[in-house]
């Protein structure tokens, strides 16, 4: 079952979590999560106190009579999120999850979840593309994703950048004109 837009947990908690601020203890962490409890988790997080993104997209639901909409996690299975190691076991006992990830590159990870938020504040249309991990690096030079890097890949004659978060290897696409991009 899908939940209406407004009744979604928030992407960002706080909404400054992406920020480069270190509390004193706190690190990044990758919850992947049981089948379909990403929202549930986020929900906990935010009560709890617990900083996390949860990347989501609008996605149109089929309905007989009226057009829905919903946000489904655009990674499903897995959730950001920032605390301690006694915040991390907290979130193991909440029986939702699968396993942790720990994330070696913290700098590195958030620098793809930054550029991740940015595309979906855009507005700009979103798809899930196959992780990849080489190609021509291009960075975004004017618009509303002005500075957003990623790789560039031709399809049937348009281009289009790819974001991935490299620890999850997964991948999102987004459509832009070649006059907007610069090697890298």
């Amino acid at each position: 079952m899908t939940l209406a837009v407004e009744k979604n947990p928030v992407q960002l908690f706080p909404s400054d979590v992406l920020l480069n601020r270190r509390e004193h203890m706190d690190r990044w962490w990758v919850a992947h999560t049981m089948s379909r409890q990403e929202k549930l988790i986020a929900r906990t997080l935010a009560c709890d106190g617990i900083g996390y993104f949860l990347p989501m997209v609008e996605k149109r639901q089929p309905c007989k009579r009226r057009v829905r909409f919903s946000l489904m996690p655009l990674f499903p299975g897995y959730i950001f999120f920032r605390g301690t190691g006694e915040d991390r076991g907290s979130v193991l006992k909440t029986r939702k999850v699968a396993s942790i990830i720990d994330v070696k590159d913290e700098a590195s990870l958030l620098s793809e979840l930054r550029q991740i938020h940015a595309a979906i504040e855009s507005g700009f249309s979103i798809k899930v593309y196959p992780f990849i991990e080489k190609g021509r690096k291009v960075r975004i030079a004017s618009g509303p994703l002005k500075g957003i890097e990623g790789v560039i890949k031709r399809v049937k004659g348009n281009y289009r950048v790819v974001l991935s978060v490299g620890l999850i290897n997964h991948s999102i696409v987004l459509e832009v004109d070649a006059s907007q991009l610069e090697s890298v």
